[in-house]
């Protein structure tokens, strides 16, 4: 198995950040590191970061930007400002990081892994929850909250078909 490997700030990272994000499923504001680093400046209230990563063949292969507090480790970032939330993870590589993250925390020491704000798409949710029960911790997934949001098609005269008559009307007006 792969160790994960601990960075030492959002400074060594975001390089890596940057080049990671979009080669992920999950690719949001939330979890890009300017937006990490920015709250973990003005929230993270004395716990303690734990950016993880997951080193490939060519480069970057995941990043685990994790915090620890009390017994509780979590992603960086709070339901309350973050609307989505996830661990960085390159198409192709979330069997090998997942297993690794958890043979990873097996080492530390904490009581509670919170996961809040995971949109639907996350390969988290579904990775994580069986290898967990696997490794022999309980595993409770909930619905926390649910976002309104439609898909769009491609182009603008297809998107006007889907309006009835007045509205097309009153959108031309």
């Amino acid at each position: 198995m792969a160790a994960l490997e601990r960075l030492d700030s959002f400074s060594s990272a975001e390089e890596k950040w940057q080049k990671l994000l979009p080669l992920c499923t999950v690719d949001t504001l939330f979890i890009t590191a300017q937006w990490q680093r920015v709250w973990w400046e003005q929230f993270s209230d004395g716990a303690e970061t734990m950016i993880l990563c997951l080193k490939g063949e060519d480069g970057i292969d995941a990043i685990a930007p994790l915090a620890r507090r009390n017994g509780s480790i979590s992603l960086i970032g709070n339901q309350e400002v973050c609307d989505y939330n996830d661990f960085l993870v390159s198409r192709g590589a979330e069997s090998r990081f997942y297993s690794s993250l958890l043979e990873h925390l097996d080492k530390e020491a904490w009581e509670v892994l919170e996961l809040f704000s995971l949109p639907e798409n996350s390969p988290t949710l579904h990775y994580l929850p069986d290898l967990a029960r696997e490794h022999g911790y309980s595993v409770e997934v909930r619905e926390e909250d649910v976002v309104p949001g439609v898909a769009l098609p491609n182009d603008w005269d297809t998107f006007l078909q889907l309006l009835s008559k007045k509205d097309r009307h009153e959108l031309r007006r």
